[in-house]
């Protein structure tokens, strides 16, 4: 485990100190810079998706983008998907479907985790 998901795992006081690691974890996740200003989980995925694929054209970039699989999900939507799902697997919380709908960006994932962490810890005193 390296040292960026063991600072998610040691479930900081500060609530702000929690968003920083979880929107660190995902700029890493997404091998973007750890201190990208942008927030927006889909935004992130697509600079990522641009990142990983250097040598496409614009024009490919944009047909990878809009293309949908079975499910009509696109490609920085399921890589979106997908950082959540582990982000709920490493820290051992479940999200709701609802509030998977709203989660937009990487303040608000870390948000919600850190509510359902905390009501976890009540749990279990």
């Amino acid at each position: 485990m390296d040292c960026l998901s063991s600072s998610i795992l040691q479930f900081p006081k500060k609530k702000s100190n929690f968003e920083c690691s979880v929107h660190r974890y995902v700029c890493r996740r997404f091998q973007l810079e750890e201190d990208t200003s942008e927030t927006d989980l889909y935004k992130l995925a697509v600079a990522s998706i641009r990142k990983l694929k250097p040598g496409l054209t614009q024009k490919h970039v944009e047909e990878l983008l809009a293309g949908s699989d079975c499910h009509q999900t696109t490609y920085a939507v399921q890589k979106k998907i997908l950082i959540m799902m582990e982000l709920e697997r490493l820290m051992d919380v479940q999200i709701s479907q609802e509030k998977v709908e709203t989660i937009q960006t990487t303040k608000q994932c870390a948000d919600i985790i850190y509510e359902l962490c905390q009501q976890k810890e009540r749990r279990d005193v």
